[in-house]
């Protein structure tokens, strides 16, 4: 049996990714990634290849891995975003290729530190493990966070108890339960670095019952209670959109647009009139891109400001502006609030690279950014928070909403965190995914999240998962369903994280990694 485990097991491991399948929608089932990664770890504390081998293998498992989670990817830069077949594909595998390396990574230098200084492969893996998971955060382009495994648990007992603290800090518990389960498996079949007293068959029962245990203890989904009443908070009136990729950049329907959001959204309003939910403000919240072409540079913005005021509300709302840089006008991707004392803008911070703007050094791959435009869009420089009187908004636009440190600068101070979304590019299995980070986030900043998507998931999220709204049951509109949400606030509950950051992360791997150290033995090949 260990020679089956050093010659022909290890060669399973790039397979293995595909078991963190059914834990993803959408078939979702939490519990499944508890245990996907323990082929992986199981692999990495036995012999076989060394450093370079398992650079390698953790390679061919990230491939796999982003593979599957991206493969919507040709079809949005291909079909939607108008770029040759060949070259999406092309440039969808490069990207695939390049997120390969941070597990490969982990999993190298998880090899080196056994093979080297003799570090227990169960604990270090997970530890390298959370600080890839963390480093997607951020990095590249601004972050890629799309493989996470925290999304995956949203709803479940554990997302409740350590995403607060940081959602990274779940993918370590996460892949310690992986560890755990590899450690069970290995001693039933006699792994040599498993001391022989826990061969005995009443502890390996007693020990794999423990964890069937705790695994289905921490993924068991938290029951959705509804929100207390909070009667003074402001109020939210959600109006999605439906508009095609292929209409966005078409601003003669810029008027009818507004004509329609506009109705949609004086409905909305009147419905919390006729409720009597009307004491406290309302915040009146559009898609991403919820008017072609530039409406703020003509009569248009206006015309906005007046019905708002007219509606008694504020509205918020995403539209294409414009800036001059160094001479040369350039296109923003911004949120417009109307309807208060001034007009505000917050532009988008954190663009998508190549759909936005195309990194430097790379525009010989696709020529130009996906979105229309020749030029690329100018990022933003204020803070991502539009203040009037005593209220604030927190603004994320687009993928902003899946980034940790962009989502915890909107969630500061606030007690709402607006999404707009352009979901119309995406598949529904990616417009899932995007709302899965987004619901991640808000769990992780202790915000409500309100999302106003043209396409995908509109809604409000709190507490890791989306809330009942009142909709209405007719619309007398050509317009999306549903016609408009609306919903009171969920109250704020501030988190670690918004303190912290990633301390308690790099504190736990560092007690982790100390233990090992101290835990250190030459390895058994």
């Amino acid at each position: 049996m260990g020679r089956f485990f050093s010659s022909k097991a290890v060669l399973l491991v790039p397979f293995t990714a595909l078991l963190t399948l059914p834990a993803h929608p959408p078939l979702h089932m939490p519990p499944w990634g508890w245990v996907a990664l323990a082929p992986v770890a199981w692999g990495l504390a036995g012999p076989g290849p060394g450093t370079l081998g398992w650079l390698g293998l953790g390679w061919g498992w990230g491939v796999i891995f982003y593979g599957l989670r991206l493969e919507w990817l040709p079809d949005t830069l291909g079909q939607k975003g108008g770029i040759p077949p060949e070259t999406a594909m092309g440039f969808s595998a490069a990207v695939v290729l390049a997120l390969g390396l941070f597990p490969a990574l982990a999993m190298g230098v998880t090899r080196w530190a056994r093979l080297r200084h003799g570090l227990n492969p169960l604990v270090m893996f997970p530890v390298l493990y959370a600080l890839q998971d963390a480093l997607l955060g951020v990095f590249p382009f601004g972050g890629v966070p799309w493989g996470t495994l925290a999304a995956t648990q949203t709803d479940t007992l554990a997302a409740r108890w350590l995403v607060p603290w940081g959602s990274s800090l779940l993918v370590l518990a996460m892949a310690l339960g992986g560890s755990a389960w590899a450690a069970w498996g290995s001693q039933m079949v006699k792994h040599p670095t498993v001391k022989h007293w826990a061969h005995r068959p009443a502890w390996s029962l007693f020990s794999g019952g423990l964890l069937l245990l705790v695994t289905g203890l921490v993924s068991a989904p938290v029951p959705a209670t509804p929100p207390p009443a909070q009667p003074e908070s402001p109020r939210v009136v959600l109006v999605p959109g439906n508009l095609p990729v292929g209409l966005m950049a078409n601003p003669g329907l810029a008027p009818f647009q507004r004509d329609d959001q506009l109705a949609r959204s004086r409905a909305g309003v009147e419905h919390l009139r006729n409720t009597n939910d009307w004491r406290g403000p309302v915040l009146v919240v559009w898609p991403e891109s919820a008017i072609a072409g530039l409406p703020a540079q003509g009569p248009m913005l206006g015309e906005l400001e007046r019905a708002a005021k007219d509606m008694g509300a504020l509205v918020l709302w995403g539209a294409n502006g414009q800036l001059t840089h160094q001479g040369i006008p350039r296109g923003t991707n911004s949120a417009w609030l109307v309807g208060g004392p001034a007009v505000l803008r917050y532009d988008k911070r954190f663009l998508v690279a190549f759909g936005e703007y195309v990194p430097w050094g790379f525009r010989w791959m696709l020529g130009r950014k996906v979105t229309a435009g020749d030029q690329d869009d100018l990022a933003g420089t204020s803070p991502p928070v539009l203040a009037w009187g005593n209220e604030r908004v927190g603004v994320a636009i687009c993928q902003e909403s899946t980034l940790p440190l962009a989502f915890a600068q909107a969630a500061q101070g606030t007690r709402l965190v607006a999404v707009l979304a352009n979901d119309a590019w995406l598949p529904p299995r990616g417009a899932s995914h995007h709302l899965r980070l987004s619901a991640l986030r808000g769990l992780e900043t202790g915000r409500p999240v309100a999302v106003a998507a043209n396409g995908g998931y509109s809604g409000v999220l709190w507490r890791g998962r989306p809330i009942p709204l009142a909709a209405p049951t007719q619309t007398g509109l050509p317009a999306p369903e549903p016609f408009w949400l609306a919903s009171a606030l969920p109250p704020v509950e501030n988190t670690p994280w918004l303190t912290w950051g990633y301390l308690p992360l790099f504190f736990m791997a560092g007690l982790l990694t100390l233990g090992a150290w101290l835990l250190r033995r030459p390895p058994e090949e």
